[in-house]
């Protein structure tokens, strides 16, 4: 049987994952010109943010905002899922 996932420790790591990525990925656009590309196409969908080092920290939060709840509601969806399957075995 499936074991369930903890919605916020789940959310929570991911968020911090994906907000160290777009804080790098500014950083690395600002100083080294990688991933300009991307910084333009995120900075659509977070405001503030751009190739900068306050644009950094403000996607990085953004990130971390944006991870912690897609992935909460992943995993809710998970857990109910996990749970539909563990009922349905019960009783067939």
């Amino acid at each position: 049987m499936a074991e369930k996932l903890n919605p916020f420790a789940f959310g929570a790591a991911v968020g911090i994952v994906w907000g160290a990525v777009v804080f790098l990925y500014a950083v690395g656009a600002a100083y080294y010109g990688y991933g300009k590309e991307l910084v333009v196409m995120l900075s659509s969908i977070y405001p503030g943010y751009s190739a900068t080092l306050g644009g950094a920290v403000i996607g990085a939060l953004y990130g971390f905002a944006d991870g912690l709840i897609a992935c909460y509601i992943v995993a809710l969806l998970y857990n109910l899922l996990v749970a539909k399957e563990a009922k349905g075995k019960k009783k067939g």
